[in-house]
C-alpha cells in the first residue's frame, strides 16, 4: 500500500508535465481503450432498482478519430427488490461519444472545466444507432424485442459537493494508471419508465448514482459498491482492486461517504492505509480505511441468489460474464474521528439497504 501511495504521489506532482507530453490525438489515444458510463436509479419506494451501462471500445492500435464508429456495449439491469437481478444486454457495432459537445474518447470528463464552467462540467453523450442515446440530462434506450428504458436526470449531487472533485483526486489526470473512476452524481433526481418485452409500461421516479470508467481495461480483481438512502440525504460509493502499474501489481481502494454530518473521501495519496477482507464466494466485503484523523469501516453483503453476471471491458473488447452484481446488498458504514493518542470516536453510522455490490474477475471466486 505504501508503494502505491508513493507512486501516485510522485505522478501527481508530475501530472502537468506528463499531460503536456501526450496530446489529445497522440499515442495516448491509440487502442485498446474503453470508456463507459453507468447510472443506477434507486426507486423512491426503496425497493426497485434499475440501471443502465453504456460503453465504447477503441480497438488495438487504432487511433481515435471523431468520426470513427466504435463497437460498444449496452446493458439494462432490473431488480424488483426481491429476486435475482435481471440483465438485458447487447453489443452494438457502432457507438459514439461526446464530452462538453465535442467528439472525444477515453478522457477525464473534467479536464476541460474550470470554476467558470461548472454548468457544463462533464456534460456527456453516448449514441448507438438502433439502440438509443444517453446524456447527462436524459436517456432513451432500447434492446429491441427485450426492453425499453427512458427517463431524465436533474439536480446532481457532486462528489464532495464540487463538480471538479473526483474520487481519485489529482490521480485522475494520470494516463499511466490503467483505469480511472469518476462519479458524476451521487443522487440525481430521476423520472423514468420502462417496458419489458410486450408487458405494461412502468412509470416511476427515484435517485440516480451516475459515474464513468475509462482506461485500457478493467483490472484482474476489483470490487465496487454504491448506495443511496431512502430520502436521498446519505450516499456512499467505493471501488478498488488490483491494478498493474510499472510492471507491479498493486492493490488500492477509493471511497466516499456523504451524509448530513460528514463528507469524507479516502484515496491512496492522502496517506490512506486499508485492510480488506473480500469473499466473492460468500458475497461479503469488509473494508477498513484510515488516514490522519479519520477512519471508515464498511461492511457489505448480499444474498447469493440476487447476483447476476455482467459484461466488462478488456483489452480485447467487451466480454460476457466478467463480473457479478447485486442490487440487494446491505451495507453498514461507521465513521470515526481519531485523535493524536489513537482514540477513535464514532461520529456517524449508516445502514444502506438495496445497495449495489459487484465482484469482478478473480474476486468473484476467491475467499480471504
Amino acid at each position: 500500500m505504501r508503494l502505491l501511495t508513493i507512486f501516485i504521489l510522485s505522478w501527481t506532482l508530475l501530472a502537468p508535465l506528463y499531460g503536456k507530453a501526450t496530446s489529445s490525438y497522440g499515442l495516448s489515444k491509440l487502442g485498446p481503450r474503453f470508456e463507459g458510463w453507468y447510472a443506477r436509479i434507486s426507486d423512491r419506494d426503496g425497493k426497485r432498482s434499475i440501471a443502465l451501462i453504456v460503453g465504447s471500445f477503441l480497438e488495438t492500435k487504432i487511433p481515435f478519430s471523431p468520426h470513427i464508429p466504435m463497437p460498444g456495449y449496452l446493458a439494462i439491469l432490473v431488480s424488483d427488490g426481491v429476486n435475482e437481478l435481471k440483465v438485458y444486454e447487447t453489443f452494438p457495432n457502432k457507438t459514439s461519444l461526446t464530452i462538453n459537445e465535442e467528439a472525444t474518447f477515453n478522457e477525464n470528463p473534467i479536464a476541460r472545466c474550470g470554476p467558470w464552467q461548472l454548468n457544463i462540467c462533464s456534460n456527456f453523450s453516448w449514441d448507438a444507432p438502433g439502440f438509443g442515446h444517453i446524456d447527462n440530462e436524459s436517456f432513451d434506450l432500447t434492446i429491441p424485442g427485450e426492453i425499453n428504458f427512458s427517463g431524465n436526470f436533474s439536480n446532481p449531487i457532486y462528489w464532495m459537493d464540487n463538480p471538479l472533485k473526483t474520487p481519485e483526486g489529482m490521480a485522475t489526470h494520470l494516463q499511466v494508471i490503467p483505469i480511472h473512476w469518476y462519479v458524476h452524481s451521487l443522487g440525481s433526481i430521476s423520472e423514468y419508465s420502462y417496458q419489458i418485452d410486450q408487458g405494461p409500461t412502468i412509470h416511476s421516479s427515484g435517485y440516480a448514482h451516475i459515474e464513468k470508467n475509462w482506461g485500457k481495461s478493467f483490472p484482474s480483481r476489483w470490487i465496487w459498491s454504491e448506495g443511496i438512502s431512502d430520502d436521498n440525504k446519505a450516499h456512499y460509493a467505493l471501488a478498488g482492486g488490483e491494478v498493474k502499474m510499472a510492471g507491479v501489481n498493486l492493490t488500492a481502494f477509493l471511497a466516499g461517504i456523504h451524509t448530513s454530518k460528514i463528507k469524507w473521501d479516502f484515496r491512496p495519496q492522502q496517506g490512506t492505509l486499508f485492510k480488506s477482507i473480500i469473499n466473492g464466494r460468500r458475497r461479503t466485503l469488509s473494508l477498513i480505511m484510515a488516514k490522519p484523523g479519520k477512519q471508515l469501516v464498511i461492511e457489505s453483503s448480499a444474498p447469493k441468489k440476487s447476483f447476476a453476471y455482467v459484461s466488462i471491458p478488456t483489452a480485447n473488447g467487451f466480454v460476457k460474464n466478467g463480473g457479478i452484481e447485486s442490487f440487494l446488498a446491505t451495507t453498514s458504514i461507521y465513521a470515526y474521528e481519531v485523535d493524536v493518542s489513537g482514540k477513535a470516536t464514532l461520529v456517524e453510522s449508516k445502514i444502506f439497504n438495496n445497495a449495489a455490490l459487484e465482484f469482478g474477475a478473480n474476486y468473484m471466486y476467491e475467499e480471504q
